[in-house]
């Protein structure tokens, strides 16, 4: 079974404007660009340097009330935030980029636990369905889609990454020309561990 968990309303949405209406353009010196026969997108996991409704945003994701909500959500104790947002982050996706395949599960390097925990907030104030960019679940065996979900402002879904599903994001499409020319598909992301006795020691 797909567990995963979809939250609405979850923050308040002057927090999300003042996020969404902070995030850098593609002149970003600090953006990260990313361009594969994988993926095609640009991201940062530098949270500090951005404006201060997204470090909020951050902290909040990371705060023991939200993280303990999760474990009470999901079912899953001893959870901790990724350590400096690895694999997390801000991801932007315009006019023609998109995720393939994303298995989600790996080690971290320090502390030998999988990723429990994979999180997406939207933050793009308006989307329209046939401009792509679903978050998609499929089957790691069949590559069926299971569940798919379009960005809605403000929506977090949540999902475990170790389980039988790969995700991935549907290609972006965005008119030239007339409302919502210029869009962007804006996703703030967030990774959590749990760590038992064994592996919060980290490495020998």
């Amino acid at each position: 079974m797909f567990k995963h968990w979809v939250i609405y309303d979850a923050c308040d949405p002057e927090i999300l404007k003042d996020a969404s209406d902070g995030v850098p353009d593609a002149r970003w010196p600090h953006w990260v660009h990313r361009e594969s026969d994988h993926e095609r997108m640009r991201t940062t996991s530098d949270a500090w340097r951005l404006n201060h409704a997204t470090c909020r945003l951050f902290l909040w994701l990371a705060s023991s009330d939200w993280v303990k909500s999760l474990e009470s959500l999901a079912g899953v104790p001893n959870l901790i935030p990724y350590p400096i947002l690895r694999s997390g982050g801000i991801r932007v996706m315009g006019d023609g980029d998109f995720l393939s395949m994303d298995r989600e599960s790996e080690l971290h390097p320090r502390f030998r636990s999988e990723k429990t925990l994979n999180l997406v907030l939207f933050l793009t104030p308006y989307w329209r369905d046939e401009w792509g960019g679903a978050l998609m679940f499929r089957d790691i065996d069949t590559k069926k889609i299971v569940r798919s979900y379009y960005p809605r402002f403000g929506h977090v879904v949540v999902w475990e990454s170790c389980g039988p599903e790969i995700d991935s994001v549907a290609g972006v499409r965005i008119p030239q020309a007339g409302p919502g020319a210029d869009a962007e598909r804006v996703t703030l992301e967030m990774r959590y561990l749990a760590i038992d006795g064994a592996d919060s020691r980290g490495p020998a």
